[in-house]
């Protein structure tokens, strides 16, 4: 493993060719051929993903597992998606807040529709469902905590199909940070550090780790969606601001 690292960080010296071609974001590495495909096709993708959300509804036992997988194998690419979801989970704090502790009825009702109205658009983020497992566990009102935990199940099968993360060839393929850490805690890894390598506009988190016996193992994640998207969002945002007339907000 440590061979293939070595031949693997070679290759970060070869010239990139994703730098931003705006002068809007030059200090962002995407270019604006990327953000324009993304916003072009956003919203047939959101289509796609509502259509299949509701079919899930709908499904019984056996499908539910390969429409999970479906539906994350989409996420990714909607408009809906968020690569980093500490505004989510703000989102479902303050709902969970409102539901638990105040006394105004329609407040609480309006509040737990919300809630779980975007559990169920962000059904396939794994932080997103470790949060509502927690909550269904803690008051009923917040929904099944069995069947999060299935959707949560699917998710790591989906992440795991086909990869091993041995080496970048076959890294494990992450929508969402918390993805890294289930990984590595499911297959008992003890983090010693990671570090991220931009590969010609790929990139991937190398972890150094120990296994149970205590044996140095590195594990590939190739975060290039989620970093990929990041960065078209902070273009677009940085887009907006130049844009903007004082006064026309």
């Amino acid at each position: 493993m440590r061979l293939i690292l070595i031949l693997f960080i070679a290759i970060l010296n070869l010239p990139s060719a994703h730098a931003a071609s705006s002068s809007v974001a030059e200090d962002i590495p995407v270019s604006a051929y990327e953000v324009r495909n993304w916003e072009r096709r956003a919203e047939k993708r959101d289509s796609d993903y509502d259509f299949q959300l509701i079919q899930l509804k709908k499904s019984n036992i056996d499908y539910f597992r390969s429409g999970i997988k479906s539906l994350r194998n989409l996420y990714s690419f909607t408009s809906y998606y968020e690569p980093f979801s500490d505004r989510l989970i703000d989102e479902m704090t303050r709902y969970a807040y409102t539901v638990q502790n105040s006394k105004d009825t329609m407040k609480v009702n309006s509040s737990l529709e919300a809630y779980k109205e975007l559990v169920d658009k962000h059904i396939a983020n794994i932080t997103v469902l470790n949060f509502a497992i927690t909550m269904a566990r803690v008051n009923a009102l917040f929904g099944n905590p069995a069947y999060y935990e299935r959707a949560r199940e699917a998710v790591y099968e989906g992440i795991t199909a086909g990869a091993d993360g041995n080496r970048p060839q076959t890294a494990y393929h992450i929508v969402v940070r918390d993805e890294e850490l289930m990984i590595l805690a499911r297959q008992g890894y003890e983090i010693e550090k990671s570090e991220v390598y931009d590969v010609n506009g790929a990139y991937y988190n190398v972890y150094d780790v120990r296994d149970k016996n205590g044996e140095f193992d590195q594990i590939f994640m190739n975060i290039t969606r989620p970093v990929k998207v990041s960065y078209i969002k902070k273009y677009l945002a940085r887009k907006q601001q130049t844009y903007t007339i004082p006064g026309m907000e």
